[in-house]
């Protein structure tokens, strides 16, 4: 997802990526801080990435968030400090966002999938899943599975596979 996110900051011309992660995931935050600090350590951060000139930062925005902040404008306006709550469009985030500044909002999957895609192409992708739905998709099965967790599965792999395979079944009838 780092790695995506730096990725569209190149694209677009933007200089810092911003995360925003609920504080009711503490754990998911410090995972994130590691992984930046590992990107920084190999140089992927910062300026002059690699020699270029192409600078790139992330900030991380802990917050309590909300359910509507999985709207692109009510998260731009919590972000912003305020409350969050769907604005309007237009303008839309890409011409007025965060800010006031253009803003590209994207969420975790779609990052996380930018890395494969430049390696191996879009065909490569989209043959992964099924002809209608392609690509994969991140599947999170909570305590009431024998194997809880956050799964990546094809798109189009059949339930039964997510419960029994993946989550080993509930725990209960």
């Amino acid at each position: 997802m780092l790695v995506g996110l730096i990725i569209a900051g190149y694209v677009t011309g933007a200089d810092r990526g911003v995360m925003y992660i609920r504080l009711k995931y503490p754990e998911s935050i410090e995972v994130i801080k590691q992984a930046i600090a590992d990107l920084q350590s190999a140089g992927l951060t910062g300026t002059g990435i690699l020699g270029s000139n192409f600078n790139f930062e992330f900030k991380i925005i802990e917050a309590r968030g909300a359910y509507i902040c999985g709207e692109e404008t009510a998260l731009l306006a919590s972000i912003e400090g305020q409350r969050p709550e769907v604005r309007v469009r237009p303008p839309y985030p890409v011409n007025y966002g965060l800010f006031g500044k253009p803003t590209v909002v994207n969420n975790v999957e779609t990052l996380a999938n930018l890395h494969f895609i430049v390696k191996n192409g879009g065909e490569a992708f989209a043959k992964i899943g099924t002809q209608r739905s392609s690509g994969t998709k991140l599947v999170s099965l909570d305590s009431a599975f024998r194997r809880p967790g956050i799964y990546e599965v094809d798109m189009g792999t059949p339930l039964a596979t997510v419960v029994e395979e993946l989550g080993g079944g509930f725990k209960r009838p």
